[in-house]
């Protein structure tokens, strides 16, 4: 899709949620649409075909964007920070992780909420390994379907205090003492 229309339809996704946020409504099937959209208009600016929805050619379509130049399969997670005991905190959620398991993406951008406002974390397909390798049911919603999350707080002391007794991994360590590894990190993408 060419970056054009892509601005179009992200402008238009972003009235909508500003509408519905205005009226205190929470949407996360829209939220996660808009932020594959957001992401692939990121990707288009910095000159790249990207693919989205019907335009994936078939085996390319077990990722959100797929960028044929490059072949590159890029899934998109998107969360909303919220607070819970005093803590900002939102999670992506990789259900019971077989797109990781399966290889199904190489790369992984977490687009975390603030309001409507967006922030981009990119992952490799090998740093979240250990999401799938250590599930925690604790911490999801629904315990049978999604126990492969990765938790993501506004700084280490409140994610330390968030994780109080629950299993702490390694990549959210990483991502919370060094964010500069994670955040906005696009060339993982395209190097």
């Amino acid at each position: 899709m060419d970056l054009e229309s892509l601005k179009s339809i992200v402008n238009n996704l972003k009235a909508v949620m500003e509408t519905l946020s205005s009226k205190d409504v929470e949407d996360r099937v829209l939220r996660s649409r808009y932020a594959e959209f957001l992401v692939a208009k990121e990707m288009a600016s910095r000159g790249y075909e990207v693919q989205v929805l019907g335009e994936r050619c078939e085996g390319f379509k077990s990722a959100d964007i797929y960028v044929p130049e490059i072949d590159k399969r890029v899934e998109v997670k998107s969360g909303a920070f919220r607070i819970e005991d005093g803590i900002t905190v939102t999670f992506a959620s990789f259900g019971k992780g077989k797109q990781i398991r399966g290889g199904k993406f190489d790369v992984c951008v977490f687009v975390a909420f603030d309001g409507i406002e967006p922030e981009f974390y990119v992952f490799t397909r090998d740093e979240l390994m250990e999401v799938v390798e250590k599930e925690r049911k604790e911490l999801a919603d629904h315990p049978g379907t999604n126990p492969c999350l990765l938790v993501l707080c506004r700084s280490y002391e409140n994610y330390e205090e968030y994780m109080t007794g629950i299993r702490k991994l390694d990549v959210e360590i990483d991502l919370h003492r060094n964010p500069e590894k994670y955040k906005d990190r696009w060339d993982k993408i395209f190097d």
